[in-house]
């Protein structure tokens, strides 16, 4: 590969990498049984572009909780390479399965969990309400805003910080359409995280607008 080319692609990357784009909100919400990425426009390309997603020509319209947990994994940049910790203890998830590095650092950081006792059901499609707890964690509100136990709480957080728009949430025990999972990973990257900015024992929880996953966990910068 010629210098010439080298440099035209690292222009290129961090071009992309200043580009505004966080202004872009769906006009509609995406309802379809079987999804296009037609649909979530640039959502999509932005989520490629920062490698949480593939060249997606997936046929599967759900995603599992497996899958799930590796995405938000990527989302978050965070990585585990070296397998399961200790507190690790799901019976239908082996070391050896794929994503069990990104379930077990999840797990430790109490941002993804099991669906009962043992067990992670880590081939079954994830729901629109485990989507949006997963997601509520991920800005740290279930500890700045004492979030309730109940799913129907951690929708209405999800809801309230536009982590929901563009989706249609009559139903949010079904199923998530692959697309939504994309919009909602989407719409997580913009929303301002809660950071904890206490010296001593007692949590004290702020949030900045321009303090985000992007700014805090990936290192990209709004353009001004």
């Amino acid at each position: 590969m010629s210098k010439k080319l080298i440099s035209l692609i690292l222009s290129f990357v961090l071009a992309v990498s200043a580009l505004p784009v966080l202004s872009y909100a769906a006009d509609t919400a995406i309802s379809k049984t079987n999804f296009e990425f037609s649909e979530l426009g640039n959502e999509y390309a932005f989520l490629k572009e920062l490698k949480i997603v593939g060249a997606d020509s997936s046929n599967e319209n759900t995603v599992t909780r497996g899958e799930f947990a590796m995405l938000a994994a990527k989302t978050l940049n965070i990585f585990n390479s070296s397998g399961t910790s200790a507190s690790y203890n799901f019976s239908d998830v082996p070391a050896s399965y794929k994503y069990a590095g990104e379930i077990s650092t999840l797990l430790d950081m109490k941002i993804m969990n099991g669906t009962s006792g043992a067990m992670f059901r880590p081939d079954s499609a994830i729901t629109l309400q485990e989507a949006a707890c997963v997601a509520v964690r991920m800005i740290n509100a279930q500890n700045a805003l004492s979030v309730g136990n109940s799913m129907a709480d951690y929708v209405s957080v999800a809801a309230r910080h536009s982590i929901l728009d563009g989706i249609n949430t009559s139903d949010y025990a079904r199923q998530a359409y692959r697309a939504e999972v994309y919009m909602i990973l989407y719409n997580v990257l913009k929303t301002p995280v809660y950071l904890n900015v206490s010296y001593t024992d007692e949590p004290n929880y702020t949030k900045d607008k321009d303090r985000t996953i992007l700014t805090e966990n990936l290192n990209i910068k709004k353009a001004t």
